[in-house]
C-alpha cells in the first residue's frame, strides 16, 4: 500500500502496527507533502530517536525490562567478569549483545538509510 493511497492531511497522525503479537505501534505524522525528485532514492529517513529493539525481544514492555537489567553497572560486571576469565573467544555472543545495550539509545540515520536503499 502506498501511503498516497490513505489521502492524509499535513500534520496529520496514523499508527502503524509493526508486529501484531508483540504490540509494536509506530506513530507516523505527515511532516509535507513534496513531489519525488529526480535521481533521489526514496524512503528516506529524516530523523529517528534510539537503536531500533532486538528482534523477537517480547514487545515494549519486555524491551523495557531488558533495558533495566542491562544497567551499565550490570553491563560494566558481565564485562569485568569476562577479562577476568581470560579468554573472551567464547563470550563472543555475551560480548555483541552487552555492546549492544550500551549503544541503545543511539540513533544512527546513516545507516538506516543505507538499509532504506537495499
Amino acid at each position: 500500500m502506498r501511503l498516497a493511497d490513505l489521502g492524509l492531511r499535513l500534520g496529520e497522525c496514523f499508527f502503524y502496527d509493526y508486529d501484531f503479537g508483540d504490540h509494536w505501534q509506530h506513530q507516523l505524522r505527515v511532516e509535507a507533502l513534496l513531489r519525488p525528485e529526480p535521481n533521489h532514492c526514496y524512503p528516506v529517513c529524516i530523523a529517528g530517536k534510539r537503536a531500533c529493539p532486538p528482534e523477537d525481544c517480547g514487545g515494549p514492555w519486555a524491551f523495557m525490562a531488558l533495558r533495566q537489567q542491562y544497567s551499565l553497572f550490570h553491563i560494566a560486571q558481565q564485562l569485568e567478569e569476562i577479562i577476568e576469565s581470560g579468554d573472551s573467544s567464547e563470550y563472543v555472543e555475551e560480548l555483541h549483545d552487552l555492546r549492544y545495550w550500551l549503544t541503545v539509545d543511539r540513533f544512527d540515520r546513516t545507516t538506516v538509510n543505507r538499509r532504506l536503499r537495499r
